[in-house]
């Protein structure tokens, strides 16, 4: 340990739920102290923080009227050249939190905490409405939600010339959807609509003629898929999480990794224009935006198409009438294969502040001219980890099936006069005291001040267990039930 007077470190404890914790959970953790002398400090405080984080990358051409510097052109990250034409890059950087605890786990009331080695236990109640984890880039833009948990000894305010002993931890968090949208049957039915079809005759250099019309209903047997998988980091998408391979995952929780959504239509044409094919697809887009700059990432997370030579009821046909009855004795077609989604492509819905993610399922007629219209109906899907791949019950409110790690009967060392013996043998984390291989210990263990927390032979003072009610959001976040699905 060195000369080090005080460090600090906080471990959290994500049990077997694959390196997440889910939105309405406990997260329980440990904060670890080891002092060689009294210190000098008001109390040891636990902080969770989840940030929205934003970067939008952009270019600019200067040209050699230009006489101002970079920084005075709004330049947040780039460099601009006076006297010649050319084009550089800025940067427009956003972070907002919409999540933020601080709880004090111990007081000093007389302003010192006594010599010794220290471990804190605690158990937070996460709130239910907390977004998952994110990361997506685009070139040099990039957003991510995250979430980290910092132990800190508290002497006197942080402020910019200073800061507290302190030591962190990302988590990453599952959203939980609601438990309406996991028990409702989510499916839709779209109504018939009748669509106008144009056609541009580019070649000749005529406006848009009107060749007839096309009724066109659709049903989509779901419009919230709950993904059993986690997402890969190596997309740098959906929750950020170090997970088990597929087979673990699937050996670990008899799960299938990835979801299909079912689309079935009937289609009318009462054109001249032929029709090329039918189109399902669901697209993922992420918009995130900063200081008015706006970034967007679209992805097909899945699709099929369909020869019309298979439906008579989409050949051309001049005989432009009403056909909304004649359309209700035609039968349903159902696209096949159906929409596969892959649970490691697929980011959960969010509605945020700077970032959002949304995604659409449609079916669209394409029709075989270059300028004709294409008539599609579509609708919102929203997609959620299943909760229920992380040992938590949606339907029984929350409540997580898998048993909570045990502590040891615990007391409050710093209450007793005699804190300098130690009644209890305290179990550390196997990365913390089970490797002896100084070399490596450095990567296994978290850091604070540059040392060590535990070191070898580790024999701490436990602590009673804090237990933290579930705290409000700082940010409402728009409630996805009450978004209409229908575009």
């Amino acid at each position: 340990m060195g000369n080090t007077p005080l460090t600090i470190a906080v471990k959290v404890d994500s049990g077997n739920n694959g390196g997440a914790i889910v939105a309405g959970s406990i997260l329980n953790g440990r904060i670890y102290l080891n002092n060689q002398e009294p210190v000098d400090a008001h109390s040891i405080r636990l902080k969770m923080i989840g940030t929205e984080e934003v970067v939008v990358h952009y270019t600019k051409h200067h040209t050699n009227t230009d006489r101002t510097s970079g920084s005075r052109n709004g330049n947040r990250n780039g460099h601009c050249h006076r006297n010649h034409n050319h084009t550089c890059g800025h940067s427009e950087r956003a972070s907002h939190t919409f999540y933020n605890i601080d709880h004090s786990i111990k007081d000093f009331p007389g302003g010192i905490i006594p010599r010794g080695q220290y471990e804190f236990p605690f158990a937070l109640q996460l709130p239910k409405s907390l977004p998952s984890s994110m990361d997506a880039q685009r070139k040099k833009s990039k957003c991510k939600v995250r979430y980290e948990v910092v132990a800190e000894v508290f002497k006197k305010p942080n402020s910019r010339f200073y800061s507290n002993p302190h030591a962190k931890e990302k988590v990453n968090v599952v959203a939980m959807p609601s438990s309406s949208s996991v028990r409702s049957d989510s499916s839709l039915h779209l109504p018939v609509e009748i669509v106008p079809i144009s056609t541009c005759n580019c070649c000749c250099f005529m406006g848009c003629t009107k060749v007839g019309s096309m009724a066109l209903e659709a049903q989509f047997d779901k419009t919230t898929v709950l993904m059993d998988g986690l997402s890969s980091p190596s997309h740098r998408r959906g929750p950020c999480i170090n997970k088990p391979n597929t087979r673990q995952l699937q050996s670990l929780y008899s799960i299938d990794t990835s979801k299909s959504i079912g689309v079935k239509f009937r289609c009318e044409n009462r054109s001249t224009e032929k029709i090329k094919s039918i189109k399902a697809e669901l697209i993922e887009t992420i918009e995130f935006s900063a200081n008015g700059r706006t970034e967007i990432i679209k992805t097909t997370l899945a699709s099929s198409t369909l020869n019309d030579g298979m439906y008579p009821e989409l050949d051309a046909n001049s005989n432009n009438i009403d056909h909304t009855e004649r359309l209700l004795s035609k039968p349903w077609r159902t696209i096949h294969p159906s929409l596969r989604v892959e649970a490691d492509m697929a980011t959960d819905t969010y509605r945020g502040r700077a970032i959002q993610v949304r995604h659409v399922l449609s079916v669209k007629v394409v029709m075989d001219g270059c300028c004709s219209t294409n008539p599609d109906a579509s609708a919102l899907v929203e997609i959620y980890r299943n909760p229920a791949a992380f040992g938590v019950d949606v339907a029984s409110n929350g409540k997580q099936q898998q048993q909570q790690t045990a502590h040891p009967p615990s007391f409050d060392p710093l209450e007793d006069e005699g804190y300098a013996a130690v009644p209890v043998q305290a179990t550390a984390p196997p990365s913390f005291s089970d490797n002896k291989d100084n070399n490596n210990v450095a990567s296994e263990v978290p850091l604070a001040e540059a040392q060590l927390v535990l070191p070898e032979g580790w024999n701490a003072q436990t602590a009673e267990i804090v237990t933290i009610a579930e705290t409000t959001v700082v940010a409402t976040l728009v409630d996805s039930s009450a978004v209409d699905k229908r575009l």
